[in-house]
């Protein structure tokens, strides 16, 4: 389906899987490995209309990134959650 009419009909183009997934890379481009490995199983929060991605509950310095349902767009950038 168009991108265009998905909006228009409110449609979320990310999935909760989707979003997991592009949480995935990002944490890989911007963490080191065994930083980002510490952080599994990734936890991925309904927020309405966008998806929160956040490291494990008592992980060390637990990373976050919010992706936005309709387009994914990152709205929140890839940080530490504390």
């Amino acid at each position: 389906m168009d991108i265009l009419l998905r909006r228009a009909t409110h449609m979320d183009l990310i999935s909760s899987e989707i979003a997991l997934r592009l949480a995935e890379m990002l944490f890989a481009r911007h963490y080191p490995p065994g930083h980002a490995n510490e952080q599994l199983p990734l936890v991925v929060v309904d927020r309405g209309d966008r998806w929160e991605v956040h490291g494990r509950e008592g992980a060390p310095q637990r990373i976050m990134t919010v992706i936005k349902k309709a387009d994914g767009r990152v709205v929140e950038p890839v940080a530490n959650a504390s």
